[in-house]
């Protein structure tokens, strides 16, 4: 397990079911740069 900048990428066991509470995360492009002033929301 890798943790740094508050982000974490796990191998599970076992499929996950997704549901309203539970989805993937779209993660960005390899080398993408946030815009300057951009807002960027994580939850």
């Amino acid at each position: 397990l890798f943790c740094s900048n508050d982000i974490a990428l796990i191998k599970l066991e076992a499929p996950v079911d997704f549901s309203d509470t539970i989805m993937a995360a779209c993660l960005p492009a390899d080398g993408f740069i946030l815009p300057h002033n951009e807002s960027c929301y994580v939850t």
